[in-house]
């Protein structure tokens, strides 16, 4: 049976020689190849804002870099965090299954093609200071096995980032007839933090917020001034009005947590 399904966001780069009728059992089931090395400059620019919400938190974990601290970029894409993380003086590796965003990675420092699953046999156990992982559980057939893997690697902190379930662009991607190829998992704020505190043993410290998208985007961002205005609004004022709603969730976690704080507020 053939269904018709609409597709988003990055989806339709994947799909968009495959008309608009698609037999649902060739939808993917596991993490799909990463595609952030042809996105174009509007996305690149949303991508931008979410690396520079990580690396955020990355110094406030770690602050000023120092010779003996070391930091796992796992699934690093492109190299954009790796970038700014080796141009502050941090001593980091890359990791990713995409030949592609290796090389380009590289450029910027050392970077290992391989498997995210397979970290755990990469790398020594609490080899690593601080582990940062963006947009990639969300990839995962057991996320949960994925986060004790990261935990493994990593002797105090980690950064996690994942697609925001309850970020206000999508509200009309809740119906059945769109889906996202790919993504096996999804997260609203309350969820993310009762799979990493209850399920996942790890203390948030920290939330960040990345943007938060506007609705009409297709139309505002033909006018250049108006453009800019609206990415003012959506990267520096509403993120900090409604962090709930912004595109990604963003947090900075401690392992061996004893228990959760269900007051703590984003």
């Amino acid at each position: 049976m053939v269904t018709k399904v609409k597709y988003f966001h990055s989806s339709k780069k994947i799909l968009q020689n495959r008309g608009n009728e698609m037999d649902l059992s060739n939808i993917p089931v596991t993490r799909t190849k990463d595609i952030r090395y042809v996105l174009p400059e509007i996305e690149q620019d949303q991508f931008n804002v979410r690396t520079r919400a990580a690396l955020k938190l990355i110094k406030y974990a770690l602050g000023e870099p120092k010779i003996n601290q070391k930091i796992l970029d796992l699934a690093c894409g492109r190299g954009e965090l790796l970038r700014l993380l080796a141009e502050d003086h941090y001593n980091v590796i890359g990791l990713d299954s995409d030949p592609n965003c290796v090389q380009s990675s590289q450029q910027y420092a050392q970077c290992l093609l391989g498997d995210g699953l397979l970290i755990d046999n990469l790398f020594h156990e609490n080899e690593f200071d601080l582990v940062v992982c963006s947009h990639f559980l969300e990839h995962t057939e057991n996320p949960k096995v994925v986060v004790e893997k990261i935990k493994y690697v990593s002797n105090r902190y980690i950064v996690l980032l994942v697609p925001n379930l309850a970020q206000f662009i999508t509200l009309e991607h809740k119906a059945p007839r769109y889906v996202t190829p790919g993504h096996l998992h999804g997260w609203d704020p309350g969820h993310f933090k009762t799979f990493l505190e209850l399920h996942c043993s790890l203390k948030i410290i920290k939330w960040e917020s990345d943007q938060v998208i506007i609705p009409g985007r297709p139309l505002w961002r033909r006018y250049k001034f108006i453009h800019s205005i609206i990415r003012k609004l959506e990267t520096k004022i509403l993120p900090k009005v409604f962090p709930y709603i912004s595109n990604s969730l963003i947090v900075l976690c401690e392992k061996n947590s004893t228990g959760t704080d269900s007051n703590r507020d984003i």
